[in-house]
């Protein structure tokens, strides 16, 4: 079988696709690769746009639902004991575009809900309150704020000194927006550390604003009150009538849109984000706690309390007023006063409060007119009016009485390297000066003003009340005084003086007293021996640290040192040459030269007014330099003179050496009891003569 192939047409041309075939195709494939990368942008951009809008929500989503959560719980257990005098408010600040709430977040926690609150409450030195439920951190603030923010939130609360003492403080919390026209802002939340300031914690970013609307029980919008407490009590009044806070929160997406424009806010200058895309939430939270205290309020009643009546003013005190006034009839029902007070009678300052119809202020300025109103606040939290002003000239005249029975340990009661004293303490002023009595007081002669007591010491009787002799300034009615030489005698006087230390009062009468001690002092250290110019020459100085402690290293004042002295050669046997005045901590040797190329050596003994001795320092030497040699020219060496001599010349000079020689002492000692019977010093150049 014979099988034949015949080739066609086509391929015997040998033709390939043509220039025109080509572009077609590039064409088409140019087309196809465009609607594909448009495709793609587009696509590309909706997610990101989606994702942006994605994350914005959820951001403010999460924003308000904190705030909502935490302000739920606005004013819970703020006041667990109803107590009247307490200044803790539910809602601290209600501002348009912030708001400071307290609550006991914490109550549920065994551990955080004691921690700080115990230390704050009694017993503490200076607390008012037997419980405290609410910390500073506690007291919480929400709030806008960027890199350009300036502004300050401001109001007032009980937050210093760390106890809770029932004076409010002035609380700033600075560089905030709250008139917000420079988006975007930070959300953070505030809360306060143990000294009133401001701690910060970012909630979210990119917020456009943040909103606040506050309403009654009745539902009626309240003019947003702020945070201060001013003098007529509406601020305070209008923030605890507040029963339901609207919230409202915008947020911006992290990055802009360019081919949109919000037609709303189409400007993208300050205040406008025209290709930002937003997200707004609102709501309204009603905290079931506002308005309640620890004690259930039954029948609880909106009219305010009658106005009491002018205050009646008692200066004479340390920058201080004494301050009465009646109170208000029982049928007000009055749990305290708030009393305002202040130099300019149109700006009083406060408030500070008391349970009963009287108070003691201080901290005024001296010589200044203050002027004090009294305002009532019932159980309800309503306030009268202001009382009518009263003023007072601040006048320090009060002298405090002398203080008694003042006892130094002693003898017998002495006590190891102290003297203890005692006395009674000074609880009322003096009646002499006559005219240190305000009178009209009626308290007198009542102290207030105590500040502290002088405390005075001198080693003589008859103390003088100088600054020399003061020792000490304390408070307490018994002082140990450790910087005292053991087994000496000291005579001490107290004194009273008030706050401001204007007035003190006469001196007590004068006590004396002793320590002993059964302990060695430690040995003297940093012991020297140096050449040194005195009046009449040159002498060996031998200067030493002073010892403050026993051998055992307890405190222990040392004032007496004794200097021993051994001349070479050896063996070195030393004796006592000299002693040191008291106090000092040097010694000159008076023997002075003792040989050309000798060495002297010099140590010290510790000893205070017991029997205790320390062991001797490590010694320390002086070489003499002296390289001349004395002689005496007239009479011979060991001349004796006897009861016929009438006159005698004494003539001394230096032979030899290498120095000047610009002085001399000389010395005439009896042979028979080693006693010096005559000392001439000069100050020239030798020869020396002396005419005796």
């Amino acid at each position: 079988m014979s099988v034949t192939f015949q080739q066609g047409s086509a391929l015997r041309s040998g033709r390939g696709l043509g220039l025109a075939e080509a572009l077609v195709a590039i064409t088409i494939l140019a087309l196809a690769g465009t609607v594909a990368l448009v495709l793609y942008n587009s696509a590309r951009k909706s997610f990101k746009v989606g994702d942006n809008l994605t994350e914005q929500q959820q951001v403010v989503r999460i924003a308000f639902d904190e705030i909502s959560r935490e302000l739920r719980q606005a004013g819970l257990n703020t006041n667990p004991d109803d107590h009247e005098l307490r200044p803790d408010e539910q809602i601290e600040l209600a501002a348009a575009t912030a708001i400071v709430f307290r609550a006991d977040f914490d109550a549920g926690d065994p551990t955080l809900s004691v921690e700080p609150e115990e230390d704050l409450a009694k017993p503490a030195v200076g607390a008012n309150f037997a419980t405290v439920s609410t910390g500073n951190d506690e007291i919480v603030a929400y709030v806008l704020g960027n890199a350009n923010s300036s502004e300050t939130l401001s109001f007032e609360a009980d937050v210093l000194p760390p106890v809770r003492d029932g004076v409010v403080d002035a609380v700033d919390l600075a560089n905030l927006a709250l008139t917000q026209d420079d988006p975007p802002y930070t959300l953070y939340r505030i809360s306060l550390d143990e000294n009133g300031a401001g701690v910060r914690t970012p909630v979210i970013d990119n917020v456009r604003f943040l909103r606040f609307t506050y309403y009654d029980s009745s539902g009626n919008v309240l003019a947003p009150p702020g945070g201060m407490d001013d003098s007529d009590g509406l601020g305070r009044n209008a923030r605890a009538a507040i029963r339901r806070i609207g919230i409202e929160i915008e947020g911006l997406t992290r990055d802009p849109q360019m081919d949109w424009e919000d037609p709303e806010d189409p400007v993208p200058g300050p205040g406008g984000r025209g290709q930002y895309r937003k997200f707004k939430l609102a709501g309204d939270v009603t905290p079931r706690n506002l308005g309640m205290v620890g004690l259930k309020d039954l029948d609880a009643s909106f009219a305010p309390p009658s106005t009491p009546p002018p205050p009646s003013l008692y200066p004479g005190h340390c920058e201080a007023l004494w301050i009465e006034w009646a109170p208000n009839p029982a049928q007000d029902e009055v749990v305290r006063y708030e009393l305002r007070y202040g130099t300019d009678p149109g700006d009083l300052g406060g408030p500070v409060y008391s349970l009963d119809h009287d108070l003691y202020l201080d901290g005024l300025a001296d010589a200044a007119t203050y002027y004090v109103t009294v305002q009532a606040v019932d159980d309800s939290g309503n306030i009268s009016n202001p009382s009518p002003a009263s003023a007072a000239t601040i006048d320090d005249i009060n002298v405090p009485k002398q203080p008694t029975d003042l006892t130094a340990t002693s003898g017998a009661d002495a006590l190891e390297g102290e003297v203890q004293l005692n006395w009674t303490g000074v609880t009322e002023n003096s009646e002499d000066p006559a005219d240190a009595r305000p009178v009209e007081d009626p308290l007198w002669p009542e102290m207030r003003d105590f500040g502290a007591y002088e405390i005075f010491r001198h080693e003589s009787p008859g103390i003088a009340l100088i600054f020399a002799n003061l020792i000490a300034t304390r408070t307490p009615v018994v002082y140990h005084d450790r910087e005292v030489v053991t087994c000496r005698t000291y005579h001490y006087t107290i004194r009273a003086q008030d706050v401001c230390r204007d007035q003190e009062s006469p001196a007590s009468i004068e006590a004396s007293g002793s320590s002993k001690y059964s302990i060695r002092p430690a040995t003297p250290i940093n012991v020297r021996a140096d050449w040194t110019g005195v009046p009449w020459g040159s002498r060996i100085e031998v200067k030493w640290d002073r010892v403050v402690h026993d051998v055992n290293g307890a405190e222990n004042y040392i004032e007496n040192y004794k200097v021993q002295k051994a001349v070479e050669p050896p063996p070195l046997n030393f004796a006592t040459v000299g002693f040191a005045v008291e106090g000092a901590t040097s010694w000159v040797d008076p023997t002075g030269y003792f040989g050309s190329g000798n060495v002297a050596h010099f140590r010290v003994v510790a000893h205070d007014d017991c029997v205790n001795e320390s062991d001797p320092s490590d010694p320390v030497s002086a070489t003499c330099n002296f390289d001349g040699n004395v002689t005496i020219t007239e009479p011979s060496d060991y001349y004796s003179i006897d009861d016929d001599d009438q006159w005698l010349s004494i003539g001394v000079d230096v032979v030899g050496g290498s120095a000047t020689y610009d002085g001399l002492q000389l010395a005439v000692v009896d042979s028979s009891d080693g006693s010096t019977v005559l000392t001439q010093t000069w100050s020239t150049m030798p020869p020396w003569l002396y005419e005796w």
